[in-house]
């Protein structure tokens, strides 16, 4: 992708702020207009919207219907059939409302089936429908291929330190959460997420494992 089409997709990153003796701010620069935007939280939120913008190129959302979200929890399905709702939601790091939607979204197509729990009537489970299962297979194997070619000439050994990084940074993000207690209200950190505009994780997908 060449500069010009990746900034129409994700926007242009703005110049590096330069010191007095010619390099990069790397401390105060985060409070300056036009600090660099190599920092690594706005490197991972960047490459998370131009990731989700070739996810929907990779499922074909306006002609499939099914949106990155939706394939999350399809992808899941696949592999943990008949989780209970709420575990989608906590995987998700989505509210209860949120992931309903999601699932109605699917449920609409075919693709997945809400059902009581037998042991507890109280809780909902989901199980991932023949059409579902069908829509994963096909299309899994154009996310591994684009997957690989996000990945080339990248060391394996690179790739699992990066795992690692961004797990701690989530946990960290997780844990400064509830310490400031951005919602007082609620204890799930999916709806802090959602209440504060973010979308969630950006890559959980099949699409993005090993």
């Amino acid at each position: 992708m060449g500069k010009e089409r990746r900034e129409a997709v994700v926007g242009p990153a703005p110049e590096a702020a330069e010191t007095p003796g010619g390099g990069t701010d790397a401390g105060t620069g985060i409070a300056r207009a036009h600090r660099s935007d190599d920092a690594p939280a706005y490197l991972i939120q960047r490459t998370a919207r131009l990731l989700r913008v070739l996810f929907l190129r990779v499922v074909d959302t306006p002609n499939s219907g099914v949106t990155p979200e939706m394939w999350l929890v399809l992808s899941r399905l696949l592999a943990r059939d008949g989780s209970p709702q709420s575990e989608l939601a906590a995987a998700l790091f989505r509210d209860a409302p949120n992931v309903s939607r999601i699932l109605s979204g699917l449920e609409a197509q075919g693709l997945v089936r809400r059902e009581p729990d037998p042991g507890d009537r109280r809780r909902v489970r989901v199980r991932i429908t023949g059409k579902g299962r069908a829509f994963v297979e096909r299309t899994a194997p154009r996310a591994a291929e684009v997957r690989d070619r996000l990945y080339a000439g990248i060391e394996k050994k690179r790739l699992q330190a990066a795992r690692g990084t961004i797990r701690q940074i989530e946990e960290n993000a997780l844990g400064l959460l509830s310490e400031l207690d951005v919602v007082a209200e609620s204890p799930s950190p999916a709806v802090r997420l959602r209440e504060d505009g973010v979308d969630g994780p950006p890559e959980a997908t099949t699409a993005a494992r090993d």
